[in-house]
């Protein structure tokens, strides 16, 4: 297991603009919606790894949970 923590975006509660903009692009290309906090941190940073060809072979995204604070974020 490798951690990467490039994609903390400045601590708890503070998403960049890039991440605020990929929660909707994700939505629109794949109708799964992400809460701000944590969930779209961890897929935005995957979808940068992916990109810049980081893993050698298959990768798996656990989604765990964030439901709860999705609904209070619209």
């Amino acid at each position: 297991m490798t951690i990467h923590d490039k994609y903390r975006d400045g601590g708890w509660g503070i998403t960049s603009k890039e991440m605020v903009n990929f929660i909707g692009e994700f939505a629109q290309t794949e109708g799964i919606f992400v809460e701000k906090i944590y969930t779209v941190k961890t897929l935005y940073g995957m979808n940068d790894l992916i990109k810049n060809k980081h893993f050698q072979s298959g990768v798996c995204y656990l989604y765990s949970g964030g439901i709860g604070a999705l609904f209070s974020q619209f």
